[in-house]
């Protein structure tokens, strides 16, 4: 891991782990008040991570169901913190990652990105079959968007007027 420490993003430090058992990290968010790092560990189990600075991490539970799981995908929209597995597990906190509610979806079977705005929550990532898929949630649950053919999209941002997936 590695963070810009003037914010201009030229110099840049390399920051330790969580633990002694991570491994590899897969995503981090911002959610305007801390980072979120979402990954590996040794051990086999996903690894959900939080820190105000970047530098001092603190490691959060994770759901026993999805123990096993590598947590790929991490965003933040709608008040929510979001994570998704390569295993298709999804999950939410409205608590920085101290407590998680697990959420049901049929569509997407690896997680690649979160984004959202106040109101909206955007998922991106592939079925089963490999094609890509996103869904969108404004409160009422996840649906499948329509317009999707031809890319697996692999991240999704919300720019202030728009959500854009790249795949």
């Amino acid at each position: 891991m590695c963070s810009s420490d003037l914010g201009d993003g030229i110099s840049w430090t390399t920051q330790s782990a969580p633990d002694s058992l991570y491994t590899d990290t897969k995503g981090v968010a911002w959610t305007g008040s801390e980072f979120v790092l979402v990954g590996d560990k040794t051990a086999g189990a996903g690894t959900v991570a939080t820190s105000s600075d970047g530098v001092v991490w603190t490691r959060r539970n994770w759901t026993a169901s999805t123990a096993a799981d590598t947590v790929n995908a991490v965003g933040y929209g709608g008040g929510k913190l979001m994570v998704g597995t390569l295993a298709g597990a999804l999950a939410y906190s409205v608590d920085g990652g101290v407590t998680w509610t697990a959420e049901t979806q049929s569509q997407i079977q690896q997680f690649k990105g979160f984004a959202g705005n106040s109101t909206t929550r955007v998922a991106v990532g592939s079925n089963a079959s490999n094609q890509g898929v996103i869904l969108v949630d404004n409160g009422s649950g996840w649906a499948l968007a329509s317009g999707v053919v031809g890319i697996v999209p692999r991240a999704v941002v919300w720019t202030g007027t728009q959500f854009v997936a790249v795949g």
